[in-house]
């Protein structure tokens, strides 16, 4: 790279290095920093429903029925 290269052309040759890279199948994850990569609403949340007792029986007899069909 020139010496006088501004940081926008410095920039957008990296970021068509990176595109081309990636466009020809290559693995880009030496170029990312993931170390405080996460992903947005992954957190668990704890949460208590009341369910009619018909559901709970229906869910129970479906669960039954399922679990015969594969052991047999």
């Amino acid at each position: 790279m020139p010496i006088n290269a501004s940081i926008e052309e410095i920039t957008e040759r990296k970021a068509k290095e990176f595109e081309n890279t990636f466009d020809d199948g290559e693995s880009v994850l030496d170029a990312l920093d993931l170390s405080n990569a996460k992903r947005d609403l992954q957190e668990q949340k704890r949460v208590n429903v009341d369910f009619p007792a018909w559901m709970i029986c229906e869910t129970s007899d479906l669960i039954w029925r399922l679990q015969n069909i594969v052991s047999t």
